[in-house]
């Protein structure tokens, strides 16, 4: 959201329950939250936050940048998949992307197709 506040522009980036406030002047964002804590329980960090909903932010005098290392380093963690390299992929060869294309899976109503089905979390 975008708005203002006692004159400040003011930005709002809300996810269910979880909300972050950007505005030029910390002073002026704080005071926004003790409003908006009058109608709904809000928590605030003394520092700007590094982190909202996986996102990892960081902000400099150049501008401001988002990725979500983190998030996905902690689903690496997760699945035991810390071993995985930053080595590039090797191009697939035009005869094994023929192969792939020709390939036909089992059909999802069948005894394979759901063993797969189950033992990969979700349907195809």
């Amino acid at each position: 959201y975008r708005g203002t506040f006692q004159g400040q522009d003011m930005l709002i980036c809300r996810q269910v329950d979880d909300m972050l406030m950007a505005g030029k002047d910390a002073n002026i964002v704080r005071q926004f939250a003790m409003e908006v804590s009058k109608k709904l329980k809000v928590t605030c960090g003394e520092e700007p936050s590094i982190h909202f909903n996986g996102l990892d932010i960081l902000q400099t005098k150049e501008g401001i940048k988002i990725n979500c290392r983190s998030y996905i380093d902690k689903l690496c963690r997760a699945h035991g998949w810390n071993d995985v390299s930053n080595k590039p992929l090797e191009p697939i060869s035009p005869s094994k992307v023929k192969e792939l294309e020709d390939t036909v899976g089992p059909p999802v109503d069948s005894a394979e197709g759901k063993l797969l089905q189950k033992q990969n979390g979700f349907n195809y």
